[in-house]
């Protein structure tokens, strides 16, 4: 599958593949990451929860899930974490953009109590962008019928940045993923 996405790649196409929604373990007891979206030929999109004021202005973002979906990793409840996927690959290289981030992330690391092994810093990290997944913070959209519903997660957060670069690659008249 890698090699059809990097000829699709160096074609001109670009790639968007949700991170999931299980959380870094996804339904494991081991951190892991998805395959396609640790494909270094395609954008990972992870998820965000957004923090609201009662006014209905956005006042912060943060990273879809916390440490209590952590905590319910750790307790062996994989199966029912609502969380962004993400982590780093065990088969890609990092990217050079990414460079700056995983040192950062790696002097965070050694302050707290992370899973992650230091040796897996070299390797390539997901998501590469992010959007709006919770449930708390979700999308009202019709289904069928006209039947409204809340709805959330990767499998909304992807299609977002999809139509968000189409969108800007009709505007500038290029493939900006290739400056990704």
């Amino acid at each position: 599958i890698n090699t059809y996405l990097a000829k699709a790649s160096a074609a001109g196409t670009t790639i968007f593949m949700s991170a999931g929604d299980n959380g870094a373990f996804d339904t494991t007891s081991e951190l892991n990451v998805n395959f396609a979206a640790s494909s270094p030929h395609t954008i990972a999109v992870g998820g965000t929860t957004l923090v609201v004021s009662k006014e209905g202005q956005v006042k912060n973002e943060t990273a879809w899930g916390n440490e209590e979906t952590y905590n319910m990793a750790q307790a062996g409840h994989q199966q029912t974490i609502f969380a962004t996927g993400g982590g780093f690959s065990d088969n890609f290289s990092k990217l050079k953009y990414q460079h700056n981030t995983t040192e950062t992330y790696n002097q965070f690391s050694k302050t707290t109590k992370s899973p992650v092994p230091h040796d897996s810093l070299s390797k390539l990290g997901i998501p590469d962008v992010s959007a709006n997944a919770a449930a708390s913070t979700g999308y009202v959209t019709s289904v069928h019928n006209n039947v409204w519903q809340l709805n959330y997660g990767t499998s909304l957060s992807t299609p977002l940045w999809a139509a968000l670069f189409a969108r800007c690659n009709q505007k500038f008249g290029d493939n900006l993923a290739k400056y990704i």
